[in-house]
């Protein structure tokens, strides 16, 4: 399938014009078989963004290659300017599973401390 990726855009202000995330004009393939063919989306600062599709239109694969987590076959990606596999990128870019499980029997704010916790490791970006 094709992605179709859509965006909910607020009214945009001088300060929203900053790319935060984009794709320009990326297609990646799994093998012979297209998963993004030419898409071009972008994100700016202040804007709240959905992707929407059904099962195999590419959403999953638009924001790993955001993430860094794979390259595409054609096209740039960026994020905070830059190439989302260097690690100054990477570590201002969070992510939510698809699957979100509990681990344990543990309260929402003993999860937020946790993940507090483990931001405070050290950085790829820092020398040891």
């Amino acid at each position: 399938m094709i992605a179709t990726l859509e965006k909910i855009r607020s009214t945009p202000s001088a300060t929203m014009a900053r790319d935060i995330a984009s794709l320009a004009g990326v297609s990646k393939n799994y093998d012979h078989v297209p998963a993004l063919r030419g898409v071009n989306f972008a994100v700016h600062a202040g804007e709240l963004v959905a992707l929407l599709g059904p099962n195999g239109a590419g959403k999953t694969t638009a924001v790993k290659l955001l993430l860094g987590l794979m390259q595409p076959s054609a096209g740039r990606v960026r994020v905070f300017g830059g190439d989302p596999t260097n690690p100054q990128n990477r570590v201002r870019v969070g992510a939510m599973l698809q699957v979100a499980g509990r681990h344990g029997p543990h309260r929402s704010h003993q999860l937020v401390n946790r993940a507090g916790q483990q931001g405070r490791r050290r950085r790829p970006d820092q020398q040891c």
